[in-house]
């Protein structure tokens, strides 16, 4: 993907940390869904905002995404969770894992 998008926006920082972690957030970008809709449910509880939460759908549907008055400009939100959570993951495993080579001596 970043040898395709490089011509077009030039040397990205931005898209290299993607680029580079693409396996995490394909393989974490869930937890990074579940995450925000945890956050959406824990503040239907203790505040009054978002009554509509719908726990059962929360617990039992993967697929369900929770938008505070029907606004589509809460997708932003799930979006950047989905990338965002996704390579905090992959860089504490690459941290830990050459930490553990160091210690190894490898």
């Amino acid at each position: 993907m970043a040898k395709i998008l490089t011509p077009v926006i030039g040397k990205s920082k931005i898209v290299n940390i993607v680029a580079n972690n693409s396996y995490y957030i394909m393989i974490n970008q869930f937890l990074g869904f579940m995450i925000v809709k945890g956050g959406f449910a824990i503040l239907s509880i203790l505040t009054p905002r978002f009554k509509n939460f719908d726990f059962y759908l929360f617990k039992t549907d993967i697929w369900y995404i929770y938008l505070p008055k029907g606004l589509d400009c809460f997708k932003i939100i799930y979006l950047f969770a989905g990338i965002v959570i996704p390579i905090v993951i992959g860089q504490c495993i690459q941290y830990l894992n050459n930490r553990f080579k160091k210690i190894e001596g490898v």
